[in-house]
């Protein structure tokens, strides 16, 4: 009925996509939904929601390749940097699935570039890096996650991670998961820290 009266409203067709795949399993009027959405092109925000949801479908769908596609149209339809920079990251974890790892680390680092003050990219890329084996450059990333978001426990129980192993730097290890747990902001955290810190 809302599409009926305002059908120039992007984010009524995204409300209702969410509908049929959430609730009704119905991916392919979704699919359609979002695809109207995106098409109005009168809402950036509702573009990204748009895009990101229906390349979650495709990747559920294990369609990575319109998964991907997805993405990109996202990358240059978007103007606000933090958006656009989700999308790569978006981007950059199919092909980290696919172990293209060269194309990974290029949207991690375009993401990184877009939007140097987010912190989730750092976060993001740090994780790549410690499965790359790359520990420098993952406890570089680490810490300009602490210092852009200093109140992200999350941060610290990773960092503290990879003090614990492989680099086997106990005191500092124990020292971000004590900081993880004074914070006192992330149930899952605090428990992640306090199991993680009774091990070493």
């Amino acid at each position: 009925r809302c599409i009926d009266l305002m059908p120039e409203n992007a984010g009524a067709y995204n409300n209702r996509a969410d509908l049929y795949d959430t609730y009704m399993e119905k991916s392919e009027l979704a699919i359609k939904d979002y695809a109207k959405a995106i098409e109005l092109n009168n809402d950036e925000y509702e573009i990204y929601r748009a895009t990101n949801n229906r390349a979650t479908i495709y990747q559920s769908q294990k369609k990575y390749e319109l998964a991907i596609k997805e993405y990109t149209k996202a990358i240059d339809l978007l103007n606000d940097p933090v958006n656009k920079a989700m999308s790569y990251r978006n981007r950059a974890q199919i092909y980290e699935a696919q172990e293209k790892f060269d194309l990974a680390l290029a949207d991690y680092n375009k993401a990184v570039e877009t939007a140097p003050k987010e912190y989730d990219n750092y976060d993001y890329r740090a994780a790549f890096y410690k499965t790359q084996g790359k520990y420098d450059l993952a406890l570089l990333d680490y810490s300009k996650c602490i210092d852009l978001m200093p109140e992200y426990a999350s941060a610290y129980n990773n960092r503290a991670d990879l003090y614990k192993s492989p680099l086997e730097k106990y005191e500092l290890a124990l020292k971000d998961y004590a900081k993880a747990i004074e914070l006192n902001n992330d149930e899952f955290e605090i428990s992640r820290a306090t199991n993680n810190r009774a091990i070493i």
